[in-house]
């Protein structure tokens, strides 16, 4: 086969077609314009590892030249199993399309490259796209410096040698336009990941994906990065990728130590995860705070209005270490970089208006779903076997979930208000809670946790949802959940539970537990409730039930319990009815005082919490009641029966 040697003639970056073999080396004649065997890159032969890897940083990378060959660069595979070795980080130019037909690129690394770090050996920063075949990455160690598989876009203070120009105030706008699919990642180096993207990049698409990690720390990653420089990364405005989709992704073999993830994010707004599937690693998808100690958007050029919208459908996820959907925000950092790391009453935090539609996670050692979003819907899936099912932090002030099952956690099902407060004061929380299925959590600790816990809420409604497992629907009595719904101070109000069904509790559990003092608790109601256990701890403007007090030297009622008490004198003896437990702002309570067939009882002494007029004893076979209602403080008498009431 001949070989000639052209000039360098330009061809305008980003072309649809090759139109030339500019900035190539030899020429083979006899294959055409864009086929890589025409530039002397040939398969199956492992010795031709390095050659390959100079023809084709020849032909595209910008480290050689800022112009020339652009276009559709075709891996053919005339075996059906052919192989294409490199052995070093090869660039690419803008404009550059790698069309693989079913072929293996396969990268081998026999030593440690200070510059890999934040590279790939498939890397470039805009108008790009890799379809088509598969990426093996090789190393002979392990450790730092050996790099991911492929790395899209650029940000690093350091001025390495690929795209040194790191911070993209002085990049060409924007970095992005990148699409990479159809293609199979794997890689055994541990401590990088398949595929790694950072800085503000835009539009970029990954479908249709195999990511076999064999224990790498991440499935893809993205990271914020620099708009300016400074000295001091503090003062350093940041830059912020919008509009990223993770299409039909399936991974596996992602490492399971603290933070790998199969799709992980910090600082990515305006997001789809659409089908994907994750078997073993930390989590399934991580959108975490790392972002946020360094959060401080450009104000020339990055859209803040759009961080928000990350949205995740079609998610199965098992054999997780860690969480399996973690979406937070900003949290207070741990020597971190965060301007305003308390907001004020009218700030937003930096993550709004995640979606989680269409999900099944299974075995995960750490939470189901955990969010800190400022709006926060789940709907249409299943969490089981995880530590906990749903938690949300004081942050997701604006949640709906619905249409959801969450079974045989070891802890609590859904835990609204979990803490972190970056919000100065801590906001209260609104939501809605329906159609879900909550039961046999709690396996850690049969009867120490609820169904779902509540606490710093205002206006929430939980509506016909079904608490616990029972022979008739399930096959199984419910052996480990506790109370079906604990809502709990400070500042909680409003919560409404309408329509649900407690088929059981483990250990004879409350079914609705309100915790909390002072004004804690007003307007919380319990209507049209159904189960076998819909009176036991029922509170605000539900049904009522008559507790029968033991007779004792002191008696103390149980706001939990009830909300309507009887004593009945059985001797002459005098006894003290003692300030009733668990009171609650608004509670209103009767006492019924009955004297079985006999003489005079002996005198009640009345805690000083009740504020009351002289009391009288019923006579013999006769009783009298008492009503109160708590106003914070004391329980101020507001009606009684006058005279005696025969038994």
């Amino acid at each position: 086969m001949g070989t000639m040697t052209i000039g360098l003639a330009s061809t305008a970056a980003g072309a649809a077609v090759a139109t030339d073999d500019s900035g190539a080396g030899s020429i083979h004649d006899g294959f055409a314009n864009g086929d890589v065997r025409r530039y002397g890159i040939v398969p199956n032969d492992l010795g031709s590892a390095h050659s390959n890897t100079l023809a084709l940083k020849k032909l595209c990378s910008p480290e050689i030249s800022s112009e020339g060959f652009s276009g559709r660069l075709r891996f053919p595979n005339t075996t059906g199993v052919d192989t294409y070795y490199f052995d070093d980080i090869i660039t690419f130019r803008d404009g550059i399309s790698l069309d693989l037909q079913n072929a293996t690129l396969n990268f081998t690394k026999n030593a440690p490259d200070p510059h890999a770090q934040n590279a790939g050996f498939i890397y470039a920063v805009r108008n790009f796209r890799l379809e088509n075949g598969a990426i093996e990455v090789h190393f002979a160690g392990a450790g730092a410096g050996q790099g991911s598989a492929i790395a899209i876009g650029s940000r690093n203070a350091a001025g390495t040698k690929y795209f040194p120009n790191h911070f993209d105030g002085m990049l060409p706008r924007p970095q992005g336009n990148v699409i990479i699919r159809n293609v199979r990642v794997t890689s055994d180096n541990p401590s990088a990941k398949l595929i790694l993207a950072l800085g503000g990049l835009q539009n970029v698409s990954f479908e249709n994906l195999l990511l076999d990690g064999t224990g790498v720390s991440d499935g893809i990653y993205y990271e914020f990065g620099w708009e300016t420089n400074a000295p001091n990364p503090a003062d350093r405005e940041t830059s912020h990728a919008r509009n990223l989709r993770f299409v039909n992704i399936s991974a596996h073999n992602i490492a399971r130590t603290n933070g790998a993830a199969a799709i992980g994010a910090n600082g990515a707004y305006n997001v789809l995860v659409d089908g994907l599937a994750v078997n073993g690693a930390y989590s399934a998808v991580s959108f975490g705070t790392g972002e946020s100690l360094f959060y401080r958007p450009a104000s020339n050029s990055d859209d803040t209005g759009a961080k928000r919208n990350i949205q995740i459908r079609n998610l199965v996820a098992q054999n997780l270490a860690g969480t399996a959907v973690e979406l937070t925000g900003a949290n207070p950092p741990s020597g971190g970089y965060l301007r305003t790391l308390h907001l004020g009453p009218s700030a937003e935090t930096d993550l709004l208006d995640c979606a989680i539609d269409g999900f099944a996670i299974h075995a995960a050692a750490g939470y189901g779903i955990r969010s800190s979003a400022g709006r926060l819907i789940v709907t249409n899936g299943r969490i089981s076997h995880c530590q906990r099912g749903i938690v949300t932090t004081d942050e997701c002030t604006w949640f709906s979930i619905s249409d959801v099952a969450v079974i045989d956690n070891t802890g609590i099902g859904m835990q609204i208000g979990q803490g972190v407060n970056i919000y100065d004061p801590p906001r209260e929380k609104i939501g809605l809670i329906t159609n879900c299925f909550v039961a046999g959590n709690s396996t850690s600790s049969p009867g120490a946790n609820p169904g779902i816990t509540l606490a710093r809420c205002r206006s929430v409604l939980i509506e016909n949802c079904r608490f616990g497992f029972e022979p008739a629907h399930d096959g199984r009595l419910e052996a480990t959940q506790g109370c079906a719904i604990v809502a709990s101070g400070p500042d909680t109000f409003d919560i409404r539970c309408v329509g649900n069904y407690v088929a059981g509790t483990a250990r004879n559990a409350l079914a609705y537990v309100l915790l909390g003092a002072g004004p804690n608790g007003r307007g919380c109601s319990i209507e049209h409730a159904g189960g076998i256990a819909t009176r036991q701890g029922l509170w605000g403007d539900g049904l009522h039930q008559l507790e029968t007090l033991a007779f004792a030297s002191n008696i103390q009622p149980d706001c939990q319990t009830s909300d309507e008490f009887l004593v009945t004198a059985t001797g002459a003896g005098e006894f003290a009815i003692d300030s009733p437990l668990n009171p609650v702002y608004g509670r209103r309570i009767t006492i019924t005082v009955r004297n079985s067939n006999m003489g005079s009882m002996g005198n009640i002494t009345w805690h000083s919490v009740f504020r009351m007029a002289t009391w009288t004893n019923p006579v013999g076979g006769h009783c009298r009641s008492i009503d109160f209602v708590y106003n914070g403080t004391s329980w101020i008498e507001v009606g009684r029966t006058t005279l005696d009431v025969p038994n």
